[in-house]
């Protein structure tokens, strides 16, 4: 952390916040199991994790171009799985829908 400037440090640290609440609401609509295809969700979350993480890595740390491969890999397969899972989701019980904007 010595070798950081400031600027830096706060935007790894506001990037590591935004995904520890991005894993915590992905993990809490799987723990919830009201989707059927939630594991896309789950998946989508994983990539997206070792993603930012290897950026963050990459930039910061150490350059090496296997990361960004690793990192744009891991973000092609994020983007897919979660837009998969918006596209193909259904709830469990729809009965449990409630009608509310109508």
């Amino acid at each position: 952390m010595d070798f950081l400037p400031g600027i830096q440090l706060f935007f790894v640290l506001l990037s590591s916040v935004s995904l520890v609440i991005y894993t915590i609401t992905v993990a809490i609509i799987y723990i919830r199991d009201a989707y059927h295809n939630s594991t896309l969700l789950l998946a989508s979350s994983i990539f997206t994790f070792f993603q930012i993480t290897l950026i963050a890595i990459n930039e910061f740390l150490f350059y090496d171009k296997t990361f960004t491969v690793l990192a744009v890999s891991c973000h092609i397969m994020a983007l897919y799985l979660f837009m998969n899972f918006i596209a193909k989701t259904e709830v469990v019980k729809p009965e449990d829908i409630k009608e509310k904007f109508i």
